[in-house]
């Protein structure tokens, strides 16, 4: 069981971090979501054992699945927010694009517009 606070300890850690890519986030994930597994197993061998001990050890395990699952919230909450940021940030240079080939199109040679001055 020591191990698996330790192991919970460096999710921890990890979980702090703010600037990462989305593949380093997704690797995050899949070590949390791999350790929650691995609590979940340890703790339904514990219920299976119906002694007052491993109650008490499944009641501590129930807290570190907790935690474990609020890491894993948050960071599927900061790939979100990354994802639409990404995405705002990919519209916003289409946009701008966009835009400034409007204006080179509108341009056109001298004369050909309307109140044009030379």
């Amino acid at each position: 069981m020591s191990s698996n606070i330790s192991a919970l300890g460096n999710a921890s850690a990890v979980g702090q971090s703010s600037s990462s890519s989305n593949s380093g986030i997704d690797g995050r994930i899949a070590a949390l979501q791999k350790q929650l597994t691995s609590l979940q197993k340890e703790m339904s061998e514990l219920l299976k054992e119906g002694t007052e001990e491993s109650e008490k050890k499944a009641e501590l395990m129930q807290a570190q699945i907790a935690a474990v699952q609020a890491q894993l919230a948050a960071l599927e909450a900061q790939k979100a927010q990354e994802a639409a940021e990404a995405q705002a940030g990919k519209q916003g240079v289409q946009v701008q694009a966009a835009a400034g080939s409007a204006d080179k199109a509108s341009e056109g040679p001298l004369g050909t517009r309307v109140d044009e001055y030379v």
